[in-house]
């Protein structure tokens, strides 16, 4: 901008290369990682629920994204015995006897265990 603005043009057009430089390294550099940040422990949990092909819930989680990971329906209600669930780490207390599978970055994958 600076550079623009002394070679005799308006700062206002050396504004224009500024902002697109800007914004390409925003969406090019910074947003990667944190997109990962954000989803990568959900989608890791997805792509496990997938691995072993059991019926999947999500309990609590307002993330359809968990069904385009899995590719398959993942309706958000209160998991069954036999079920695997995926949801936050807070609420695994709440869970009735389970194993947790997968935890990481506040996100857990668990399978309600059936007492029969």
């Amino acid at each position: 901008v600076i550079l623009g603005w002394r070679s005799g043009g308006s700062a206002w057009r050396a504004l224009i290369p500024a902002g697109l430089v800007t914004g390409l390294c925003l969406v090019l550099v910074v947003m990667p990682p944190v997109a990962e940040v954000q989803q990568g422990p959900l989608k890791e949990a997805a792509l496990r629920a997938r691995e072993l092909g059991e019926p999947t819930v999500r309990w609590g989680l307002n993330t359809p994204s968990v069904g385009v990971y899995r590719r398959a329906p993942t309706p958000d209600r209160e998991p069954r015995p036999g079920e695997l669930v995926i949801m936050k780490t807070g609420d695994l207390p709440r869970l009735p006897e389970h194993e947790v599978i997968y935890r990481r970055g506040g996100i857990a994958l668990a399978r309600v265990l059936d007492k029969r």
